[in-house]
């Protein structure tokens, strides 16, 4: 044969394809049902039925679907479900009755029988036409030896029994409980031997996941699709059956947030608390680079729960707690729907897709968890073209557009986690003095002591007792956070000195091999050489200043015994410190200025490293934000007043802190920052209180735009 000479040969599959493609693509039997659900949907059906036939056992029993559609014709039969991955519904994306958006693109849906169980019989019928029947042996498409177009399915018309007056739709339909549907009309899919085993837990996840399969019924959208699901079921399942509805207790919460967010990022929210407390929420919402997020316009409708017992009792006094905790725990999570229908797995039990668990891990006293949460996220094909599914219908698939839509929808959650945590926040001086142990004495108990008058001297002996400990542990509580504050310092500036390090070391090396090359060559004269010594040593010395002032910086961390803080020189200490953080500023265009009076210190640096560093990296990422200032700006200012105090005063041309949150601030663990933990102005409160007798105040005013921030050191100093 020879090359010049092309050949040509079909592509043909082998018939196990057709069955390989319903096991890869349709991953449960969860899944499968759902998806001639949607295939009703599709077809225009207003009920569908989803009844089982005992024994619910692999190998036996049966599953049949019933739905009140248009049914198909012999055309659609032969042209449309016979081939597989048909672009019928591409070419026509709304449904000619009752114009919903089409759900299946793909033309798999179908195979969704095969997953369920081993044979099928289909029979439709359009209204007023005659009825066909398909009969369907998925084990045929196991065999190794046939191809796909060697697999013969048979089909045939008759006239109308199973859709007829009187026939088993009829009864069907009655059985399930439907007293209304589209009479003469409709598709009947019956399943025999079922691929798996149905236990009562699966079945009870079926209800649930049917359940939040619709989109449910919000101001916010009027996409809610007219489509009603009944579950028969046998014997012991009885109890699950009848219409999949949500459950009553869910549709009161604590919170609420629900509203849009435009293709702009723009976000109009309206947020409310049982107690009757409503408030409008704007805000604004961008890509990593700062434009626009690139899925939108999206609708979502969040509600909030505490799970604790009073907080459950008071909002649903006639429910059990147990019962409702238990909804929650199977309900909760913030799932996704597209044109009325839930796009899986977004929401289901382990599907963390927000990391909503491991942002609570990280700060548990502002975040929300999971199980804490029932959300409902509204997008369009239409208009979200770039949220498409992923092939296995699980899923969209990963890109900008769901990062996007993940960063929008934490947005919105954030917005309800401050509110809450402000309306749950005890009670407590709001004030930034006093450091984060202020509060671990036993002045309270000492005083109702007096109060009684006692002469018991074992009562105050106990209590002397009692507060020495406490004494000694906070005392040891402060070692251990200076210790493990120090260590956080050092690994930013270990990862700092590694990065420019690195760089430094790559030019010297770079610099020597040029200059070693440049002196061998013997057509060059010595005053020439001499040139290229001279420009060769002062490159490197510029490197060499370069890792000189990083080990610098390291020294205060070094392995010796601390002994007494020094005197340093805050000037020098502040310079120092924004040096660190230069080169990533000069890579946000970030202009950090340094001013002040120079002055010594009796301190620990890496104490006053770690109160500087921390004011200017939660600067910096403000000055990034959407609303800061166009112009990039940090004012870092050290200065002595007139008590002989030293200041610290720390301003960004952000846009300022927000005035509903400004008393929070200060509080351990809560931030308004996406993924923030929460510590850095309270590890510096501590620092300037527990150590310097100091204090840390947010400015009413200061010389940038922005917030500003002063760190006051009135001990050692």
């Amino acid at each position: 044969m020879s090359d010049s000479v092309p050949n040509f040969r079909p592509m043909r599959p082998r018939a196990r394809l057709l069955h390989t493609l319903g096991r890869d693509l349709i991953s449960s039997e969860k899944v499968a049902l759902i998806e001639l659900v949607k295939n009703s949907y599709d077809a225009d059906a207003s009920v569908v039925i989803i009844a089982f036939r005992e024994p619910l056992f692999q190998g036996v029993g049966g599953i049949d679907v019933w739905d009140d559609g248009h049914g198909m014709d012999a055309g659609t039969i032969t042209g449309t479900w016979f081939e597989i991955a048909t672009p019928h519904r591409r070419a026509s994306v709304r449904t000619a009755v009752k114009n919903r958006r089409v759900l299946g693109e793909k033309g798999i849906g179908r195979l969704a029988a095969s997953r369920l169980g081993r044979s099928m019989r289909l029979v439709t019928r359009k209204a007023n036409e005659e009825e066909l029947a398909v009969v369907v042996d998925w084990s045929d498409f196991e065999a190794d030896d046939k191809y796909l177009d060697e697999v013969d399915i048979r089909w045939f018309a008759r006239q109308p029994e199973t859709f007829a007056t009187l026939g088993d739709a009829d009864q069907a339909f009655k059985t399930a409980g439907v007293e209304v549907w589209q009479n003469g009309q409709g598709t009947h899919i019956k399943i025999d031997a079922l691929t798996s085993n149905w236990t009562r837990k699966d079945v009870a996840d079926l209800r649930m996941a049917l359940s939040r399969l619709l989109a449910p019924v919000s101001s916010i959208t009027d996409v809610h699709p007219d489509l009603r699901v009944v579950l028969d079921l046998p014997g012991e399942f009885q109890d699950l059956s009848g219409e999949v509805t949500s459950p009553p207790e869910l549709e009161r919460s604590h919170y609420r947030l629900i509203g849009s967010v435009g293709s702009d990022g723009k976000a109009w929210f309206s947020y409310s608390r049982h107690d009757g407390f409503e408030e409008e929420v704007n805000f604004f919402v961008t890509g990593p680079d700062g434009s626009a997020p690139r899925c939108g316009p999206i609708d979502l409708d969040v509600r909030v729960w505490d799970r604790d017992t009073d907080a459950l009792r008071n909002l649903l006094p006639d429910a059990s707690v147990r019962s409702v905790r238990q909804m929650l725990t199977d309900a909760s999570g913030v799932s996704v729907y597209r044109d009325g229908f839930r796009v899986l797995p977004y929401g289901e039990k382990g599907d963390d897709w927000l990391s909503m668990d491991a942002r609570r891990v990280q700060n548990p006293t502002l975040r929300l968890s999971n199980n804490q949460v029932l959300g409902h996220v509204f997008i369009s094909s239409d208009l979200n073209g770039e949220l498409r599914d992923q092939s296995n219908r699980e899923g969209l698939i990963d890109g900008p557009a769901l990062d996007d839509l993940r960063r929008i929808v934490t947005a919105a959650i954030e917005q309800i986690e401050v509110r809450r945590y402000k309306y749950r926040r005890p009670e407590r001086k709001k004030s930034s003095t006093g450091g984060l142990f202020s509060r671990f004495n036993l002045d309270a108990v000492r005083e109702a002591i007096a109060e009684q008058k006692t002469d018991d001297n074992r009562i105050i002996l106990a209590l002397d007792s009692a507060e020495n400990d406490l004494r000694e542990g906070v005392e040891e509580v402060q070692r251990i956070i200076a210790q493990y504050s120090r260590l956080a310092a050092m690994g930013m500036l270990i990862d700092r000195v590694v990065h420019d390090g690195r760089t430094a070391v790559s030019h010297l090396m770079s610099i020597s091999r040029f200059a070693l090359r440049d002196l061998a060559k013997t057509t060059l004269s010595d005053e020439e050489k001499l040139q290229i010594s001279h420009k060769s040593f002062s490159q490197s010395k510029a490197q060499v200043e370069l890792l000189r002032t990083l080990f610098r910086m390291l020294e205060p961390f070094g392995g010796r015994r601390r002994g007494r803080p020094a005197e340093v020189s805050l000037l020098k200490v502040a310079h120092e410190s924004a040096d660190f953080l230069a080169h990533e500023a000069d890579q946000d265009d970030i202009d950090i200025t340094v001013l002040g009076d120079d002055f010594n210190v009796t301190a620990d640096e890496p104490e006053l490293q770690q109160i500087l560093i921390n004011l200017l990296t939660n600067a910096m990422y403000w000055v990034k934000v959407p609303d800061a200032s166009l112009v990039r700006e940090i004012r870092l200012e050290v200065q002595r007043d007139s008590d002989g105090y030293a200041n610290i005063v720390v301003s960004d041309s952000g846009p300022g802190v927000n005035p509903d949150v400004a008393e929070l601030i200060f509080d351990p663990y809560f931030s308004e920052r996406p993924n923030g933990v929460g510590l850095g102005l309270g590890i510096v409160g501590n620092i300037a209180s527990d150590y310097y007798n100091g204090s840390l105040e947010l400015l009413e005013s200061g010389p940038l735009s922005g917030a500003s921030f002063r760190v006051q050191l009135r001990k050692r100093v």
